[in-house]
């Protein structure tokens, strides 16, 4: 009845042995009329089908009886066979009939009307459905995400099934990204020892990955395998051995760059090695291009604001300098010197292009500048090849960008990786301007970018200190600073734009929120509940995101009668719910209304759900730009968004900022989080919780330090002492 070739999610009308034809809904790739199945899973009486059978698990023979051959292949299952093709095929090879088809496809040729190009593509196009078909029943066997399979088809072909028996932990790499603990299990179904060298290289390398996904570029040796030991519960001696190995092979690289006995995934030395080697080339040889005072004055003047000496001293130094940093907090003038260096550059005809780490952020360039702003992903024309499983950057060193002046929004965000993939699309000649504030956290990915070229004297740089008036009015802003310098800002005003509610139990705080949400913002304030943020330090306990959600959820997007809704995991996801991208993926396709389309939906990504459609198996998010449809297997991509981690909401801003400031974590209650998250709102901040948390996040400077050696490569190649 349905069959929906991405998931291999189906709708079957079955025919009993006792004659009756019940309906069941479940993972059943390329199904056709003839098949015959066993069926495990359970019944359910569906709200708008009525009873079904959901199933778990398919067991399948395809048919060998005569007139099942015809009903199979006149289903229209394999193209280019019909039903009086079919009836011929059955004729000419009987029994034998699918046997011919998958081994001997040339023999049906001889058949009236069939050529052997055609025959040919019959065979193939039989060979990789069953090859699909097997392969998405061995996952579901194994328990593993279905969906899986058809990437692993795309990879390995009809020897996907060989490859992973092989080495399983291959589903611990891109594109697939499975938790080790899931995959370990799954090696252990298939009879990998504990001791193989597979599962060995596997821990090490994860090692590495689980801790880049913490910010770490590398590990130190010792390090390294003490928390692979720790992983495998033992196994020294084996994890050394493995370490050395992976050396050997140049999977893992070694290198004493740092002073420590470090050690790299072999692509996050490259991009490291190359991101030194291009800045430190590119801060070694100036640009030098004068700018005339009058011309500083002229522009300024147009902007009609009163330049400060050092906004001066940033526009003349990007005309000067091949690479710079733009620095400062909130209300400094960082937007207002990017747009007069932007119209420097347009006198100049000069092309320039305008980049952010997130959609949120190249949207607020945008309005903030007046000129088209996009995300570096979009920028570089990130890709996702099915062939290769690779995301590539279609700009890159042979098709460059086409810019004089690249200006990078939100450094602080960037990770090295990305930098990495900017840089070696940036044209030899062209001159790069990175803007960001160092104050704020860091990037969610591997590495340091901003703080560790701010350590080197040979980059050039402005920071913006002055606090411009209209600024100045500003509570939010004026808050910002003093807690940055280590004061408590008056948390007793009972007008302006900051506020503070003291509520010294989980409770209140939940009621305070939901009530802001939903009642006193919307009605006193003309505040409606989209433009409001909930922002959170952790995603654990009652303070975290996961409590949060929910709360918000009942109170804003109640479930109703008309409302369709579609629990994943522990999260029931409703039309109407703003909902966040939780990992880049390249692959999924969204489409705008005007027509335009592309791949691609990133980590931090907001939308709402528009539709849930339990027919198609599928979830349809409206992002900015454009429609993007979720399987239903993709689901665990997503998370709702009324409330989200202040680390999530980088290089966004919202008019009004709801900050829980409740106890947890030590390691996530400190002054940079509480930073970020003030800077993170333009007409209203409200602080909900208690006063101790607050002066316990002021006083609280740790940061939290990060394997890298960026910084130490630019000194080395510019002769700086380390």
């Amino acid at each position: 009845m349905y069959h929906n070739e991405q998931n291999g999610y189906s709708v079957l009308r079955i025919l009993s042995d006792e004659g009756e034809c019940p309906v069941a809904t479940g993972c059943v790739p390329f199904p056709a009329p003839g098949e015959t199945v066993e069926l495990y899973g359970k019944w359910i009486d569906h709200p708008t089908y009525g009873e079904q059978f959901t199933i778990r698990q398919a067991e399948r023979l395809l048919p060998d009886d005569p007139d099942d051959i015809v009903a199979y292949l006149s289903s229209g299952v394999i193209p280019g066979i019909g039903p009086a093709t079919a009836v011929r095929m059955v004729e000419t090879f009987g029994e034998q009939t699918l046997a011919v088809l998958e081994s001997a496809p040339e023999r049906i040729a001889g058949i009236r009307g069939v050529t052997r190009v055609r025959a040919l593509e019959m065979g193939e196009s039989f060979r990789r459905q069953n090859g699909i078909r097997r392969l998405m029943e061995f996952f579901t066997h194994h328990r593993l995400p279905e969906h899986l399979a058809l990437r692993l088809h795309q990879l390995f072909g009809d020897q996907a099934r060989d490859f992973l028996e092989q080495n399983p932990y291959l589903l611990l790499q891109d594109p697939f990204h499975l938790p080790f603990t899931d995959v370990d299990r799954f090696a252990g179904a298939l009879g990998i020892a504990d001791d193989a060298p597979c599962r060995m290289d596997a821990a090490v390398c994860y090692e590495l990955s689980f801790n880049a996904e913490q910010g770490h570029v590398y590990l130190p040796r010792q390090a390294l395998l003490d928390a692979t030991v720790s992983m495998l519960d033992g196994m020294g001696e084996e994890i050394g051995a493995a370490l050395e190995r992976l050396l050997a092979e140049g999977a893992v690289v070694a290198d004493g760059q740092d002073g420590r006995d470090a050690c790299y995934l072999a692509y996050l030395h490259r991009a490291e090695s190359y991101v030194a080697e291009r800045m430190s080339a590119m801060a070694s040889t100036p640009f030098a291009r004068g700018v005339e005072a009058d011309v500083l004055t002229r522009i300024f003047g147009q902007l009609a604001l009163p330049p400060a000496d050092k906004q001066k001293q940033a526009v003349e130094m990007s005309a000067a300098e091949r690479l710079m940093l733009l620095t400062g907090g909130p209300g400094t003038g960082k937007t207002t010197t990017v747009r007069a260096i932007l119209m420097l550059s347009y006198q100049q005809n000069e092309k320039v292009l305008l980049a952010a780490p997130t959609g949120r952020a190249a949207r607020r360039l945008t309005e903030l500048t007046g000129a088209e702003a996009h995300t570096v992903h979009r920028l570089l024309e990130t890709a996702f090849e099915p062939e290769t499983g690779a995301l590539v950057f279609r700009k890159n060193e042979k098709d460059p960008l086409e810019a004089d002046l690249v200006i990078l929004d939100e450094t602080s965000m960037i990770d090295i990786c990305l930098m990495e993939a900017l840089l070696r699309a940036l044209p030899a000649g062209a001159r790069l301007v990175m803007v960001g504030d160092p104050d704020q956290l860091p990037a969610v990915g591997p590495g340091n970018v901003l703080a560790d070229l701010l350590k080197c004297d040979a980059i050039s740089r402005v920071r913006l200190t002055e606090i411009f008036r209209q600024a100045a009015e500003s509570q939010i802003i004026l808050s910002a600073h003093e807690v940055n310098r280590g004061d408590t800002p008056p948390l007793d005003r009972k007008d302006g734009d900051f506020f503070f509610l003291s509520r010294t139990s989980p409770s209140a705080v939940h009621e305070t929120l939901a009530e802001l949400c939903q009642t006193r913002l919307p009605q006193r304030m003309g505040i409606q509940p989209w433009q409001i943020q909930v922002l959170t330090p952790t995603r654990r306990g009652p303070a975290g995101t996961k409590t949060l959600n929910g709360l918000l959820q009942a109170a804003l997007n109640p479930p109703a009668p008309e409302k369709k809704e579609r629990r994943s995991f522990d999260t029931v996801f409703r039309v109407g719910d703003r909902v966040m991208q939780t990992r880049n993926d390249y692959d999924l396709a969204w489409e705008s209304p005007d027509g335009t389309s592309g791949r691609g939906v990133f980590n931090g990504d907001i939308g709402t759900v528009e539709a849930i459609d339990t027919a198609d198996e599928s979830m349809t998010v409206l992002y900015d730009n454009g429609l993007v449809r979720y399987p239903f297997d993709l689901l665990n991509e997503l998370e709702l968004a009324y409330a989200m981690t202040v680390h999530k909401s980088q290089g966004s801003e919202y008019d009004a900022v709801l900050l829980s400031v409740s106890p947890c974590s030590p390691k996530l209650l400190t002054r940079r989080v509480l930073y970020t998250a003030i800077t993170r709102a333009k007409k209203l901040l409200i602080l909900v919780g208690e006063r101790e948390v607050i002066d316990q996040m002021i006083q609280n400077k740790r940061s939290y330090g990060r394997y890298g050696a960026l910084a130490a490569r630019v000194k080395r190649l510019t002769g700086e002492a380390p």
